[in-house]
């Protein structure tokens, strides 16, 4: 299979079991793809019906599926499980785009969907870079520079905080204008 990006937008969750008894449950998602993983931020009060809107980066080689654990945060103690998620991505891999909503089980039983959309940018990362936080040029993010090959002149702004990377950091391409990533936009 092609090496890559994989961009995974986790958009909401709908019908999702109710855990807290009082008050609106605050879920959130821990993300693995291959030994790459992360977390997303916590939606506040978003009870059974959460809206996340939040992408994160994925360096995918021969990896087919996505794995998502939905919990929810508590004030006191261990952070409760509500639900268990797989999206596979063998289709984005072919096609370079695919929005779907994936079923969320919770002891062998159906506890509401996982909405998503995911975009596939390859063949092939071939020309890395430096470790980053944010891929350059990406639409509606701050750009990060580079340490090395970029002028002392330049300014490292902090990451769009709606853009999550993975735990073990995202290798950056140096050329902005690669054509796995998106065109950079011009700032006025």
């Amino acid at each position: 299979m092609a090496r890559g990006l994989l961009y995974f937008t986790i958009r909401s969750g709908s019908n999702l079991h109710k855990h807290d008894i009082f008050g609106r449950q605050q879920p959130y998602c821990h993300v693995i793809c291959g030994q790459y993983n992360c977390k997303t931020k916590t939606s506040k009060d978003g009870g059974q019906n959460p809206m996340w809107n939040e992408t994160l980066f994925f360096q995918v080689n021969n990896e087919t599926e996505v794995n998502i654990t939905i919990y929810v945060e508590q004030r006191i103690g261990k952070d409760a499980v509500l639900g268990t998620a797989v999206s596979p991505i063998v289709t984005v891999r072919t096609t370079g785009h695919q929005v779907l909503s994936v079923p969320v089980m919770r002891r062998d039983k159906q506890a509401g969907l996982l909405h998503l959309h995911m975009e596939f940018k390859g063949p092939a990362v071939s020309n890395i870079g430096q470790i980053g936080q944010v891929p350059p040029g990406r639409s509606g993010s701050s750009s990060v520079s580079l340490p090395s090959q970029q002028s002392s002149t330049s300014t490292t702004q902090p990451p769009d905080p709606a853009v999550r990377l993975a735990t073990l950091p995202i290798r950056l391409l140096q050329q902005p204008t690669s054509p796995l990533l998106p065109p950079p936009t011009q700032q006025q």
